[in-house]
């Protein structure tokens, strides 16, 4: 099975260590769903995987989700890719950021 599959399915496990991997696989690798496949992967879809991972129960999971769509906007997007959710990506990183739990911060 290709890669990409694999990852995707991974997102959806009902296990948090799961779920973690892939996003830390493209904080690492941002380029690996353009790069491993024939054809790309819709931006609005990736946008998608992101934002789950953004609103994931583990925090484990919302940081390395955090940590792939810096690296996934900054090297893994075209300048139109960037343009078209860049920016609704970050305002959704910012939202998560503010709603978490500051006693947790601690």
């Amino acid at each position: 099975m290709a890669l990409p599959p694999v990852l995707l399915e991974l997102t959806a496990s009902s296990q948090p260590f799961h779920r973690y991997t892939p996003f830390q696989l493209l904080n690492i690798t941002p380029t690996l769903l353009v790069d491993s496949v024939s054809e790309r992967i819709p931006v609005q879809q990736l946008g998608q995987i992101l934002l789950a991972g953004l609103n994931d129960p583990s925090v484990d999971v919302r940081v390395e989700a955090m940590k792939a769509m810096r690296s996934i906007i900054l090297k893994g997007l075209t300048g139109n890719e960037r343009e078209e959710v860049g920016s609704h990506l970050i305002l959704e990183a910012f939202k998560v950021g503010c709603t978490t739990n500051p006693s947790r911060l601690d």
